[in-house]
């Protein structure tokens, strides 16, 4: 039998956004304005807030909101021991059972604001050589999600207020990178409105955030600059906050397990109490610059294993090995400008990515030389795609990717003549030699953009399990149109 909860007229901000089907931080942050008042449980008038932002409870919101607490209340049903005060022995407090009736559809969805890389209250690393454009892919990442527009194949997500730490760059590059980005990839006015209300920048060239320092043999944490961080995270409403690199933030020994601990732990610290996504750029180690991107792992990430172990995933960004570009059919003209990331090195929370969403490192040119100094060039990401494969429309890569998902085709070389009739059959190809080379390269690369994906399945007509094509968890990026995704509010 399905218990009956009343909805509420007060509930704390959690609960509130639930019923009105928005963030939890924009009820904070009308109760920091003042706009609202909590009562002393800190608990706000539903009514009240729903007048004051426009909404009202809503079917769904009260879905979401019993579902939140029916499991709050069966955890805590099952909780034994005495509540505790002290910060330190919290876990004492956690201690529950499983309930015999667990229904994962009634557990709360995770917060993935950007693709499954960036989730709400952990901390994500991403792990690269110096040099093969990290802080470019970081505040690229920044600008979307700032716009709510996606120009680098994550799929679609909601506009997010963003915070870019860079502790290498001066803001005037910082602006150079954003400016590049924007105008290679046709920001509208709008766009940019967004940009500028949402994302909020900072460079430490000048004067670097550090979080910890080493002393005496000793980790000291910065609380002043910890605490200043944490206020401007929540004072700017951030949602999504990338610190970029990891060694500007501390002197202590990267190599040191114990005292690199004591760091990230507070970096954690960040990331859950601010209730935002952390990403944390990092460097690999020197000699794994020629690894495959197929081999990206957690251990390729310089310093302590304490680095990696406490994130819960691990993005790997590489320049291309001699065996990647064979595999991947990229023409030797375009390899010194595409790079890798992938998801393979840790993912705890979704499963790994078997390929990699690939970039092509353009160069934009600006239109600001003098009599002294030449005009910048400046590199902007953009979602790589060689030509080839037969170049088919978005409609018809629609098509295929829909045939694929609703029919059976087999990958394996010796018996892919279906998909390759297909694909030929919808660009309206003669299939010859060439041309079968040609889709060959096409369906290497939607595999590693993740549009498609291999695994084992059934067949007409064969007995085992052959190699199958799938639908893949990514789709495709659409560079030329720029649709709105309409934030929370």
């Amino acid at each position: 039998m399905t218990q009956m909860i009343s909805v509420p007229t007060r509930g704390n901000a959690t609960h509130v956004a639930d019923l009105l089907g928005v963030s939890a931080q924009r009820i904070a942050q009308l109760g920091r304005r003042r706009e609202v008042c909590a009562d002393a449980d800190g608990n706000y008038n539903v009514q009240e807030v729903a007048r004051l932002i426009g909404r009202e409870v809503t079917t769904l919101g009260i879905e979401r909101y019993t579902r939140r607490v029916a499991f709050k209340s069966r955890i805590a049903s099952n909780e034994r021991g005495r509540a505790t005060s002290d910060k330190a022995n919290r876990w004492y407090d956690r201690a529950t059972h499983i309930p015999r009736d667990l229904d994962i559809n009634a557990l709360p969805p995770r917060a993935y604001l950007y693709g499954t890389y960036l989730q709400r209250g952990q901390v994500t690393l991403l792990s690269a050589s110096g040099g093969v454009g990290k802080s470019a892919w970081s505040l690229s990442v920044g600008i979307d999600l700032a716009c709510g527009a996606d120009h680098l194949g994550a799929g679609a997500f909601k506009k997010r207020k963003v915070l870019v730490y860079n502790g290498e760059d001066d803001t005037e590059e910082m602006m150079r990178r954003a400016g590049a980005f924007m105008l290679h990839h046709g920001f509208s006015a709008d766009m940019r409105l967004s940009v500028e209300q949402n994302l909020t920048v900072v460079s430490g060239a000048d004067g670097p955030l550090r979080f910890a320092d080493y002393k005496d043999g000793k980790v000291v944490i910065l609380q002043e600059a910890v605490t200043m961080f944490k206020k401007m995270v929540r004072e700017r409403d951030v949602e999504v906050v990338v610190l970029d690199p990891l060694i500007g933030l501390h002197t202590i020994p990267e190599n040191a397990n114990s005292e690199m601990n004591h760091l990230i732990v507070e970096i954690k610290n960040v990331a859950t109490e601010c209730n935002v996504a952390l990403l944390l750029a990092h460097h690999d180690k020197k000699n794994v610059s020629n690894k495959s991107v197929a081999d990206a792992s957690q251990d390729d990430a310089r310093g302590a294993g304490t680095i990696t172990t406490p994130t819960r995933t691990v993005l790997s960004l590489k320049r291309l090995s001699k065996s990647d570009l064979k595999r991947l059919r990229i023409p030797a003209e375009d390899a010194s400008r595409v790079v890798a990331i992938s998801k393979g090195a840790k993912s705890n929370y979704s499963p790994r990515e078997s390929g990699s969403r690939l970039f092509y490192m353009h160069s934009v040119q600006a239109q600001n030389g003098d009599d002294e100094f030449a005009a910048d060039n400046t590199v902007a990401l953009g979602v790589y795609s060689s030509n080839a494969g037969p170049l088919l429309s978005d409609e018809q890569c629609d098509k295929v990717l829909d045939a694929i998902r609703d029919g059976v085709f087999r990958s394996d070389s010796q018996a892919n003549r279906p998909v390759v009739e297909l694909i030929a059959g919808i660009a309206d190809l003669s299939i010859d030699a060439e041309v079968k080379k040609r889709i060959s390269g096409l369906l290497s690369e939607w595999e590693a953009a993740g549009w498609i994906k291999r695994e084992k399945g059934r067949v007409p007509g064969v007995r085992r399990e052959v190699p199958v094509y799938r639908v893949g968890p990514n789709r495709p990026a659409r560079e030329d149109a720029f649709e709105a995704v309409e934030d929370e509010d």
